[in-house]
């Protein structure tokens, strides 16, 4: 069966695995910088005993360089490894240089500062000085933070760099912009590359989120997009109101910019915005609200039915538009029965009422 014939391609069995065998590739390479950045925090700490241990002697190197302060700095790097692994610190669920990775930098930091604090003070003889756990934790910190910060620089350089992608104009630099920037930045498949940062406040001018900088507000949108070469401007403004919208899709507009926007804020409950979710402003977006649509088949059989005087109903539909011009009403058409609309069903136990001989009476009659 060729490929004609609707069986599979040739080339399709090879296809999916070159890219298996890239995603193993990849897997492997990522495997290999987590043990390489394992190692390099667990060296840190082990230098950063040393170093404590050396301050603490007044700069003796034949104090510091002992069996003693090398078991401390081994163990010292152990137990990091091994808490910091418990804690996530070298899994894939963490971004390098992000918050949540900072946090369990930090925590455990202090675990280990603790348990060798407790050992310093309560072993007989005493091993390092009392003060050696506290001065080497504190360095290893500020250490393990500025490789992070460096690494995180060098990886949005890096991202930022790169020309691919339709250069667009975020507009709103809230919870919901930043993460858009932050995600478009760091996605490799995303159409849009983010070149600027637009905000009506003024107290977040020249802020940054990923090398992408807030130029200022609407009224410099003109001159950020000719700077920039911007096609786009994504709306990043989850709660925006309706009138919101229009007046920056006009904004755009009248610059030659492309307006786009994010889904509302209840489409974003427990998800972030990527470059999937930007999409063109729709009708809903600029009413405020869900559009009107007409039921046409019930409004016709509305306007279908037999009118009071001759000639009326003909008059009606032709005005209103509900019949064209080539298509016959005919007398007597009526509508499905519908539960409310005329040409409905009454109930059995809903009283008639009947048109006696003498006007201004009526009498309630029960069906048989």
């Amino acid at each position: 069966m060729t490929a004609t014939d609707g069986g599979p391609s040739p080339a399709r069995p090879g296809i999916r695995a070159a890219l298996e065998h890239r995603a193993v590739g990849l897997g492997q390479i990522r495997l290999v910088v987590r043990i390489i950045w394992a190692l390099l925090d667990s060296s840190i700490w082990v230098l950063a005993i040393y170093i404590a241990t050396w301050l603490r002697y007044q700069y003796s190197v034949e104090l510091t360089l002992i069996r003693d302060t090398e078991i401390v700095a081994l163990v010292a790097g152990a137990a990091h490894l091994i808490v910091g692994t418990a804690l996530g610190l070298y899994a894939r669920r963490t971004l390098r240089g992000s918050f949540e990775e900072l946090q369990s930098i930090a925590l455990s930091t202090v675990l280990v500062t603790g348990g060798l604090s407790v050992w310093a003070v309560v072993a007989q003889p005493i091993v390092v000085p009392r003060t050696v756990p506290l001065i080497a934790g504190l360095a290893a910190f500020c250490c393990l933070l500025a490789g992070r910060s460096v690494s995180r620089a060098v990886t949005i350089k890096r991202v930022s760099a790169r020309s691919q992608g339709i250069p667009v104009i975020v507009f709103g630099a809230g919870s919901g912009g930043r993460l858009l920037v932050r995600n478009l930045v760091h996605d490799h498949d995303s159409p849009y590359q983010p070149v600027a940062m637009l905000d009506d406040d003024k107290a977040k001018r020249r802020f940054q989120v990923d090398g992408v900088r807030v130029h200022g507000t609407r009224d410099a949108l003109e001159k950020v997009a000719t700077k920039t070469g911007a096609t786009h401007m994504v709306i990043a403004i989850p709660s925006a109101s309706s009138a919101t919208l229009r007046d920056l899709r006009a904004a755009a507009e009248r610059v030659g910019l492309h307006a786009l926007v994010v889904p509302p804020l209840a489409s974003l409950v427990n998800h972030n915005p990527t470059a999937r979710d930007i999409r063109d402003i729709d009708l809903e977006d600029l009413l405020g609200r869900r559009p009107v649509r007409l039921d046409q088949a019930a409004s016709y059989c509305l306007l279908a039915e037999p009118a009071r005087r001759p000639g009326h109903r003909r008059r009606r539909l032709d005005r209103l538009g509900a019949v064209p011009s080539d298509r016959p009403v005919r007398p007597g058409q009526a509508c499905p029965a519908r539960p409310g609309r005329v040409g409905a069903a009454r109930p059995a136990d809903r009283p008639r009422r009947e048109r006696p001989a003498v006007r201004g009476q009526y009498r309630a009659v029960r069906h048989p």
